[in-house]
């Protein structure tokens, strides 16, 4: 896949000020253009938005049965800020580049990003390359290739929107850093508005999305960032 003028879409709470200034300062090294989503912010969200989503007004995650989970207005924000990026992008775009506000980047990350896009077949649907957390996420040995940097992920469950996915059949490693291919704008966004009621955070619902149509996803490994705030580098946003 050809690379183009490099330019990251960014998930960011805009009150954040801090995680804001922290990102522009990973990126100072890069001839990068960072794009930051503040809209949805969860102050902002009305009756329609919420309505969509299983909400209460809680403080706390309540557990109401095995992989179920009430949903709070910070969870909500993120989960629509990912699917407006993921969902109004240009024609003109083939792929978009996502990560959220408390990425840290390993080192080389624009030209290991660069190679990565360059490596994909035209036809994949995601490519993950946060490693989400430190012990969490590693790509299974007999998936492994010492000889590329990019691996295909088989990882699967029957795709159930109401529950939250398994770790262990997972895809998405987290939401943190990822490409999208936009060939299949149309499709996720078909799906999402086609849901009268949405039950889980954007990683999970993404995770059923990906094996309800069976799309080509890939994990980069070594990864090119980690997550602050789930490896205790930084405070979590909810």
């Amino acid at each position: 896949m050809a690379v183009k003028k490099m330019n990251i879409n960014v998930v960011h709470y805009s009150k954040l000020t801090d995680r804001k200034k922290n990102l522009i300062n990973e990126f100072k090294n890069y001839q990068i253009n960072l794009i930051f989503n503040e809209k949805f912010n969860k102050e902002n969200l009305n009756r329609a938005d919420l309505k969509r989503f299983n909400y209460r007004y809680i403080d706390k995650f309540i557990k109401r049965k095995p992989g179920f989970r009430k949903l709070k207005k910070s969870m909500i924000s993120a989960f629509m800020k990912h699917i407006d990026l993921l969902t109004s992008q240009d024609e003109d775009n083939t792929y978009i580049v996502i990560i959220e506000d408390d990425l840290i980047l390993e080192k080389d990350f624009a030209n290991r990003l660069n190679k990565v896009i360059s490596n994909l077949p035209q036809d994949f649907g995601f490519c993950f390359f946060d490693s989400f957390r430190d012990d969490y996420g590693k790509v299974e040995d007999r998936l492994f290739d010492p000889k590329k940097i990019i691996h295909e992920i088989d990882y699967f469950e029957p795709p159930d929107y109401s529950r939250s996915s398994n770790k262990r059949c997972g895809k998405t490693r987290g939401a943190g850093g990822y490409i999208f291919n936009l060939r299949y704008r149309q499709l996720l966004k078909d799906e999402y508005y086609s849901q009268e009621k949405i039950y889980i955070m954007i990683d999970h619902w993404l995770n059923h999305f990906i094996n309800q149509y069976d799309l080509r996803v890939f994990w980069v490994e070594p990864a090119l960032s980690r997550q602050g705030s789930q490896n205790a580098m930084m405070d979590r946003s909810f």
